[in-house]
């Protein structure tokens, strides 16, 4: 099979493509959030950044349910994808307000446990340097080094 660099770039865009072809707005930068679905951003914890991805209205249930507020899933501004995209800005500082004395591993196992996703953003760590990672070795991939010895990285996700 044949690919194009260009090719294989323009498709990586995704979203904005859509977002611009559909609409003729061209996309500002928005950091880490994902701009079709809410809350999928970097939140800040009591030790760093962790991202949560509501990827559905079932997750954001889900989350709702970790979070012990069930108000959330009765405002309006809330009530599915589409409001929660629109209302990003007030939703934000509610999640962020809930981790706040929350460190990362302990987000993680909460979301975790209740079989959502979400991870630590690991912008300044190697994978590997926190224990809820080194528990759940089944995301790295280990091959042989042509020095010798083993490499460790990012595997696929189950």
């Amino acid at each position: 099979m044949d690919v194009a660099l260009v090719d294989s770039m323009v498709s990586a865009l995704e979203i904005i493509n859509i977002i611009y072809l559909c609409t003729g707005r061209v996309p500002s930068r928005i950091g880490n959030r994902y701009e079709a679905i809410y809350p999928y951003d970097s939140f800040k914890a009591k030790d760093g950044h962790v991202i949560i991805a509501c990827g559905n209205n079932k997750l954001f249930e889900l989350l709702v349910g970790v979070m012990n507020m069930p108000e959330l899933l009765e405002n309006p501004h809330f009530a599915d994808n589409n409001e929660r995209v629109l209302n990003h800005a007030e939703l934000k500082p509610i999640i962020e307000e809930w981790l706040k004395d929350k460190t990362i591993d302990e987000t993680v196992d909460m979301l975790f446990g209740r079989g959502h996703p979400g991870g630590a953003h690991q912008h300044h760590r190697p994978r590997g340097g926190r224990p809820a990672h080194r528990r759940r070795p089944r995301n790295v991939c280990r091959a042989g080094a042509p020095q010798g010895g083993q490499n460790e990285g990012d595997g696929q996700p189950d």
